[in-house]
């Protein structure tokens, strides 16, 4: 008997050889060698084997698992709580002076001093700005917040005192910090 399990096995063994002990003792009349007529109960009560059953053929085997029986269905565990968000970092907040700063060299940056000259009043200076030619002074704004606070033979010094920006740009190029 191939593919069963021990267990299975011992008990087939045992209820097969059960039955031909009923059968043997049923024709041979009790035991004492005379066949029982047909129809007519042996002469003798039936002495039946101890037809209980180990669980296994070895008592210090392992359980054997039964392939018919179903098994107890296990609940899932549930699944562990996802970890807590961290509080999202509060953005930067930016530096006003710094953001003034940088808008003020950019538009510093694109502004060139093209020429320098002298007349009888004082140095004048010659800026190209963005496409516009302009002539400046000393004392003069040059947009909203900055002045030109000195012309010299090499360019001009702009400032902003607001924001604490001075700035020389130079003849020829862009202003130098």
């Amino acid at each position: 008997m191939f593919g069963m399990s021990a267990l299975r096995h011992s008990l087939y063994a045992h209820a097969v050889a059960a039955l031909i002990a009923l059968n043997l003792m049923r024709y041979t009349g009790g035991g004492d060698g005379s066949v029982a007529p047909a129809g007519q109960a042996p002469s003798a009560p039936l002495d039946l084997p101890d037809l209980t059953f180990s669980t296994a053929l070895d008592p210090g085997a392992a359980p054997v698992r039964d392939l018919f029986q179903r098994a107890e269905p296990v609940a899932a565990a549930p699944p562990p709580p996802p970890p807590p968000r961290p509080d999202p970092a509060p953005s930067p907040r930016p530096d006003p002076r710094a953001e003034a700063l940088a808008a003020a060299n950019a538009r510093l940056n694109r502004i060139s001093v093209v020429g320098i000259f002298s007349s009888g009043d004082g140095m004048i200076a010659v800026l190209d700005n963005a496409g516009d030619v302009d002539n400046v002074r000393a004392g003069d704004e040059l947009f909203r917040g900055f002045t030109v606070t000195g012309v010299t033979i090499d360019g001009i010094v702009v400032e902003n005192r607001a924001i604490g920006l001075k700035r020389n740009l130079t003849l020829g190029g862009a202003g130098a910090n």
